[in-house]
């Protein structure tokens, strides 16, 4: 899947939600509907490249800021630690582990 037809998804979805993750989060949505005050999206995906894929078309999603709501992996690096141990990519390209 191309980053363009990829970017096209995402932004359907967040355009289909009943209020975008952007907004959702200034507005701290997920406090005030769930309880929950911090919360993380875990997306595990087939390949590194993919992941590269994935984190370009967030940046493009919020205009270059990126998110560290978002954390992405790859199959084999899950595969080949705990996922509490995993060094996940942020949405700002940061490496982050769970257990921190």
């Amino acid at each position: 899947m191309t980053p363009a037809r990829f970017q096209c998804q995402v932004t359907r979805r967040i355009r289909t939600s009943r209020t975008p993750i952007p907004t959702a989060n200034r507005q701290q949505r997920h406090v005030h509907d769930l309880g929950i005050e911090n919360f993380r999206v875990l997306t595990v995906t087939t390949t590194a490249a993919r992941v590269e894929r994935m984190l370009d078309a967030l940046e493009a999603i919020t205009e270059g800021k990126g998110s560290n709501i978002f954390l992405f992996a790859d199959q084999t690096g899950l595969a080949n630690s705990n996922p509490l141990d995993l060094r996940w990519v942020s949405g700002k390209r940061g490496l982050v582990r769970l257990a921190d």
